[in-house]
């Protein structure tokens, strides 16, 4: 086993990664308190100027960098998916928020937040979205991606957080 210190984004980003939520797992089940809190915590570290970074809580998972001839790696979050599905929606919502943006700066954040954090542009269409959550959670999730909002559960955590 082996621990270290990582920054949530630099974690997401790479070419060909993917986070699975296992069967095993709860489904995702943040409510807006929780997402709050994480928010205003990055909120807090974006804008002081002394502090740099902040501890967001443990993330352990289980990758699978040992297997060379595969192109994709993965990694199966065994700890922290509810943190790691909220920074994905919340990258999401800031993707989404900068659509109708005609700065140039504005569609180069745009561009990174999609092809750095949320798809992988050069993998197979089933592995294109950086997470896959389990199965009801995917629904919704996949939904979300695809800008598909008319049958989608507004019900799911998934969703309201989103």
């Amino acid at each position: 086993m082996e621990a270290r210190q990582t920054m949530m984004l630099e974690l997401l980003s790479g070419e060909n990664r993917r986070f699975i939520i296992p069967v095993f797992q709860r489904n995702y089940d943040w409510k807006e308190e929780q997402c709050t809190q994480l928010f205003k915590d990055i909120e807090y570290v974006h804008t002081n100027d002394i502090r740099k970074s902040h501890f967001l809580g443990t993330i352990v998972f289980v990758s699978n960098r040992e297997v060379e001839m595969l192109e994709l790696r993965e990694f199966v979050l065994i700890d922290g998916q509810q943190r790691v599905t909220s920074i994905i929606l919340l990258l999401k919502a800031i993707y989404d928020s900068l659509k109708d943006a005609t700065d140039e700066e504005s569609q180069i954040l745009r561009n990174r937040i999609l092809n750095s954090y949320l798809i992988n542009q050069y993998t197979l269409e089933k592995f294109r979205l950086r997470l896959k959550p389990m199965k009801e959670d995917d629904i919704v999730f996949q939904k979300i991606m695809n800008n598909d909002y008319d049958f989608i559960d507004k019900k799911s955590n998934i969703y309201k957080n989103y």
